[in-house]
């Protein structure tokens, strides 16, 4: 509803409060990179897989 209200998206209003608690534009920095890699073909950047599937199931 408050997105609705202010005629923006809850992904701007999101990054709107995100940018003001970091007091900077960081994150739309660190996004515009993301956005770029995955417009480029690029997978997202993740950490080496250090585990398999049977250590998922593992209980």
């Amino acid at each position: 509803m408050i997105a609705a209200a202010r005629d923006t998206s809850i992904t701007a209003l999101v990054r709107e409060y995100l940018s003001s608690i970091n007091g900077s534009d960081d994150y739309d920095e660190a996004w515009e990179a993301e956005r770029r890699l995955m417009e480029k073909g690029l997978p997202m950047r993740v950490g080496e897989v250090t585990w398999t599937r049977t250590d998922t199931h593992e209980r």
